[in-house]
């Protein structure tokens, strides 16, 4: 069965074929070109050659590419031969492309009666030199573009050859070739070494297919990683195409080496494209990934738009100055992002502790709800439970490994202020006074506690409290701490 690219192939030859018959016509009427007979002919065949040159470099390229490795030698005689021919055919054409002289002496006498203008010439912008610095995965596409664009061009002169070459050499590529005499018989050895040296197709080969392995991988959603990744990963199986490995028939590899390098988003879009098709080609992944760069690109360009505060002038109206206050609020869940996720409380796109319907539930059915989310108790995202949260805030009222909206505040008729430590002069003793304010820790602000003691006495007055301790497994078990606020330590058992 013939595969897509053997089709493809066949398809340029047939093309080219077809302009070399159009090539050998034009090359009869040269031969018996009469001028009386044949001049008005001149530019209408003119033109045909322009056109069959186009052409044939189109299918030629293509050709070079598809075909078999052992056969390039042979695709490069044959575009050299028409190259050739070409430039002969277009020399003699444009030698006989004369203007009638009746025409010519209407427009002199048109131009001597009007004023001397200066003339405008139109420059061209000037075309850079492939460049080559010792990079294997580049070599391919350097040879090809300079064969064309230098070695085969008959017109320039090999010294000037020669010199393109040098300029073209960049980094470990060049050093060999720094002290080479500018001289037209250096040019055959030195192109002659540098094929020699990098034109090896076996170490070629396995150095391509080391590269696609090692391309470095992805590992959040960036639009310009991933275009990098694709361009790079195409430029290696290309070369590789061209050195006559069946690329066209590796689409599971393929395949399996580019999704292994792409961040988990951008995989789990292609698995979701892909879910319905029991075969896929790297030619749709890489259609994918294209596409994906460019919804990936559009959106960040909106966001970025929506994100800008649009002002508005109106006549008379003074703004007032923006409100620098503090904000504070659990770090662990504080990461303020353009695109917010959907709200697990309501149809609202923002953080779950931002919700105006989560902190008006109470203790208990915030803890219901995070529960029948699945969300983790202490910085309400998905994927894992408390006790693997990576994060370093916990509740800012007990420390414990629970946000601060979760926490259950203890009823004031379970404090007990009964002094740890008491006397028989207790009575005549100044009362240990303290002030413990806690707010609801629904609040954005940490509960606030300040202490007044005044004694003379060596008695120390420490008061306890009731809490509740949350272990590995989300459960509570009722304790009772003793709080010490002058200790530079606070320990706890394992038990």
């Amino acid at each position: 069965m013939t595969s897509k690219a053997d089709k493809k192939l066949i398809e340029n030859m047939l093309v080219r074929k077809r302009v070399c018959v159009v090539r050998d016509v034009i090359e009869k009427f040269k031969e018996g070109y009469n001028a009386d007979r044949d001049a008005n002919q001149i530019q209408v065949r003119l033109d045909t050659l322009e056109r069959c040159n186009r052409e044939f470099l189109e299918a030629q390229a293509e050709i070079e590419m598809l075909d078999k490795a052992d056969a390039f030698e042979q695709h490069l005689q044959i575009r050299a031969d028409f190259e050739n021919r070409f430039c002969a055919l277009k020399g003699f054409l444009m030698s006989k492309l004369e203007v009638p002289q009746q025409i010519l002496n209407s427009t002199m006498a048109n131009f001597s009666h009007q004023p001397t203008s200066v003339s405008f010439h139109h420059r061209l912008p000037q075309i850079d030199l492939p460049k080559f610095n010792g990079d294997e995965s580049r070599w391919i596409s350097f040879r090809d573009n300079f064969l064309s664009m230098i070695h085969f061009n008959d017109d320039i002169p090999l010294v000037n050859k020669l010199q393109y070459l040098i300029q073209a050499l960049e980094g470990d590529a060049k050093k060999p070739f720094e002290t080479v005499d500018i001289q037209a018989d250096n040019y055959a050895s030195t192109w002659g070494a540098l094929l020699k040296r990098f034109d090896n197709k076996r170490f070629l080969k396995k150095e391509l297919f080391r590269g696609l392995y090692e391309l470095p991988s992805i590992r959040r959603e960036s639009a310009q990683d991933l275009n990098t990744l694709v361009d790079d990963y195409q430029r290696h199986v290309k070369a590789l195409g061209k050195l006559g490995e069946p690329v066209a028939s590796w689409n599971t590899p393929l395949v399996y080496i580019l999704t292994s390098k792409l961040d988990p988003a951008t995989v789990r879009a292609w698995e979701q494209e892909t879910r319905q098709k029991d075969d896929v080609t790297y030619e749709e992944l890489v259609d994918f990934l294209v596409q994906h760069v460019r919804m990936l690109k559009s959106v960040s360009s909106d966001l970025q738009h929506r994100s800008q505060p649009a002002t508005v002038k109106v006549a008379g109206f003074v703004p007032k100055k923006p409100y620098h206050g503090k904000f504070v609020a659990n770090a662990a869940t504080s990461d303020t992002k353009v695109n917010n996720p959907q709200c697990p409380a309501c149809p609202e796109r923002h953080l779950l502790y931002q919700c105006p319907r989560f902190t008006k539930l109470s203790v208990s059915e915030r803890r219901e709800l995070v529960s029948q989310r699945s969300l983790c108790w202490n910085c309400f995202r998905t994927n894992h439970q408390a006790r693997a949260c990576k994060s370093k805030f916990s509740c800012r009222t007990c420390h414990a490994k629970h946000h601060s909206l979760l926490h259950d505040q203890v009823a004031p008729s379970k404090i007990s202020t009964t002094p740890a430590v008491t006397t028989e002069h207790n009575a005549k003793q100044p009362t240990a006074t303290t002030s413990a304010n806690v707010r609801s820790s629904e609040s954005a602000n940490p509960p606030e506690i300040s202490l007044s003691i005044q004694s003379n006495h060596s008695t120390v007055l420490l008061e306890t409290v009731a809490i509740h301790v949350v272990d590995k497994y989300g459960k509570l078990t009722p304790v009772r701490a003793l709080l010490d606020s002058g200790s530079m330590s606070n320990f706890i058992t394992k038990k």
